[in-house]
């Protein structure tokens, strides 16, 4: 597959909407890079670990793409309505906070904080609205998938290459390590696989909430990204199995558990709610019952096919998670369960609680409307719960007065909550919703283009609601970019195409 064939765009394009489509398919083979070391415009918000190598296309996007859209009065779509609600209360509190500013903590200010945390969350609207706009016609939806296989296939090769310096110490870590910090401000793990993104956690948000769906959702859709033709076929397969294994390779517990929890509640959803149409299959009924007994053949094979591919991803990411302590924790420790946070601490999810915790009590003493956008960290260490500097190393150095490191809530929902309060909170979690019903909806279409998108952008939203607990940044591209291919496709999709059921 070449680069052409992803950027082509219609004979009729103006040479201005040539160079946004390029735009648009750079920004997607891009973003499995989070941590560019060379991100200038971010650093006007600070020094961040989250420098997405995306933001330079989409900076360019929104001004030449999305920008006069909107001079001309183009409108947003009704979903984007609660994301813009959210953007205003918060700009307002957190302007509110600043009248009323706490004193600076470890060289940073309020002002600062709030100026770097409304930054990201402009940043990453401006991926939603970008993608939004980038895919109101089936074509574009299909370029957009096209260029996102392209790009994670290059990732998971990568990442291959790691798992063989890692494991067979071929190739050499030196020169895979050389390559990685033109890419990262991080060196290569040494145990756990990156691909490009700053850490194993980072590259396994990415799989779980963005690929993995995009991937599974064609298996059971039957829709294909590159055709019914052998050779895309086996691609896409290709592609999932080594998504499992990447997966697998990070050793992050979250993105496993949100991929799997995520694909399992939509997967049986989706079959339990298409359950006649799964019984016509098996009794060869419908328009196509002349060839019944073929019909029941192809069904079968498919379906067992179909078991055989899953079962093997799960007994691969078993055999895998077993091989590293920091899984096998979870069930040797599990005599602890019966005191869950004595168990949640002595599995290295510790230091996690603690601050998710601490920014609950925030909450507790900001209801309303929460201390400010950014300001969560300057009230944490004051409401650490007590058994986490007796258990915990990694807080016990956070609180030691020589310690350098701002704390946050590691918790997205917590975040939310101690910073915009219930106010703030209820309308980005409305967004969110809004876009899970969405695809819930395209999922149940009998258009095939309609029906994957729609799996796809279900099974992301809810492993976006997952990962929102280990992840609080808005500046990590994945989330955006998922929840904006799903409320783009429930406008793309509304035109019949030839990818329509008959």
């Amino acid at each position: 597959m070449g680069l052409s064939s992803v950027v082509s765009a219609p004979p009729d394009a103006s040479g201005l909407e040539k160079m946004r489509r390029v735009l648009w398919v750079l920004l997607l083979i891009s973003l499995p890079i989070t941590s560019f070391p060379h991100l200038a415009p971010i650093d006007i918000f600070g020094e961040t670990v989250v420098r997405p190598l995306a933001a330079y296309p989409l900076l360019l996007l929104l001004l030449l793409d999305l920008l006069p859209v909107l001079l001309r009065g183009g409108p947003l779509p009704r979903i984007a309505l609660p994301l813009m609600a959210f953007i205003g209360v918060a700009l307002g509190l957190t302007l509110l906070s600043l009248a009323y500013p706490v004193p600076p903590l470890r060289g940073q200010t309020p002002s600062m904080r709030s100026l770097r945390a409304f930054g990201t969350l402009l940043l990453g609207a401006g991926f939603f609205l970008v993608t939004v706009n980038r895919n109101r016609r089936r074509a574009d939806l299909v370029t957009t998938f096209r260029a996102l296989y392209l790009a994670f296939a290059i990732a998971f090769a990568w990442a291959l290459a790691q798992a063989g310096t890692i494991f067979f110490g071929w190739p050499e870590y030196s020169r895979m390590n050389e390559i990685q910090r033109m890419i990262s401000i991080r060196d290569m793990h040494t145990f756990r696989v990156t691909g490009f993104a700053y850490e194993p956690s980072w590259f396994a948000d990415q799989l779980a909430v963005l690929v993995m769906p995009l991937l599974l959702a064609g298996l059971l859709s039957g829709y294909k990204v590159f055709g019914r033709g052998r050779w895309g076929k086996l691609g896409e397969a290709l592609l999932f199995i080594a998504g499992v294994a990447v997966l697998g390779l990070t050793y992050s517990r979250g993105g496993a558990f949100s991929f799997v929890l995520s694909a399992s509640l939509v997967s049986l959803g989706w079959l339990i709610a298409r359950r006649q149409d799964v019984l016509r299959w098996f009794s060869g009924q419908g328009r196509e019952s002349r060839a019944s007994g073929l019909r029941f053949a192809v069904v079968v094979v498919k379906v067992v096919a179909l078991g055989i591919v899953l079962a093997a991803a799960a007994v691969s990411l078993g055999w895998i998670f077993t091989r590293y302590d920091y899984f096998t924790l979870l069930w040797t420790r599990i005599g602890r369960i019966d005191n869950l946070t004595l168990y949640i601490a002595s599995i290295g999810a510790g230091p996690r609680l603690a601050l998710a915790q601490a920014g609950w009590q925030v909450f507790v003493e900001h209801p309303w409307l929460g201390v400010g956008l950014g300001q969560s960290g300057f009230y944490l260490l004051d409401s650490i719960p007590n058994w986490a500097m007796d258990r915990s190393p990694e807080i016990a150095r956070m609180l030691a007065p020589i310690s350098l490191t701002f704390p946050n809530p590691k918790n997205l929902w917590v975040r939310l909550l101690a910073e915009t309060g219930l106010v703030g909170t209820v309308f980005f979690v409305m967004f969110v919703l809004m876009v899970l019903l969405a695809a819930l909806y395209l999922a149940a279409k009998r258009d095939t283009l309609a029906r994957f998108a729609g799996l796809a952008g279900a099974m992301g939203s809810v492993a976006a609601i997952l990962e929102g607990f280990s992840l609080d940044s808005f500046a990590l591209p994945t989330m955006w970019i998922t929840l904006g291919i799903a409320t783009a496709s429930l406008m793309a999709t509304q035109i019949p195409g030839k990818d329509e059921e008959g």
